[in-house]
């Protein structure tokens, strides 16, 4: 089960509304929970990298990223700071704001407004925010 997929189920109140004023820190706090568990299960390097592809950018690692990331950990990085790095990504933040046009408007978000919502979203609004812009356009 994708992570978003059980975040949006769990966080349903019994009166079926969503939590609000979801931030982006606690929605990147929650996904390194997830991956901390597989921590605990002693996961080889390798294996919590692709999972973390997986888990958070939705792809397979490519061998240039394995490399990248077993470097930083090899060097003294932690698990967190690895997730943390994927997390901070642009990569990472073009799926959650594609995730919001599939979601809201039943499409595929163009290049141009996918990057607009990005630079939004690095201005520190929150997820719930521009959820909420999606929700209140016309397009909707």
């Amino acid at each position: 089960m994708r992570f978003s997929s059980w975040f949006n189920r769990y966080f349903q109140t019994s009166a079926g509304k969503k939590v609000a004023g979801l931030t982006r820190s606690l929605w990147r706090r929650l996904e390194l929970e997830l991956l901390e568990k597989r921590e605990l299960l002693n996961a080889t390097n390798d294996h919590f990298i692709a999972q973390a592809y997986r888990d958070l950018l939705g792809r397979e690692a490519e061998s240039s990223g394995l490399a990248y990331w077993n470097a930083r950990l090899d060097q003294g990085g932690s698990r967190e700071q690895i997730a943390l790095g994927f997390t901070r990504s642009q990569e990472y933040e073009s799926t959650l704001v594609r995730g919001l046009y599939n979601t809201y408007l039943h499409r595929t978000g163009e290049q141009q407004g996918v990057d607009y919502w990005i630079r939004v979203l690095d201005s520190d609004r929150t997820l719930d925010q521009i959820a909420a812009s999606f929700l209140g356009s016309a397009e909707y």
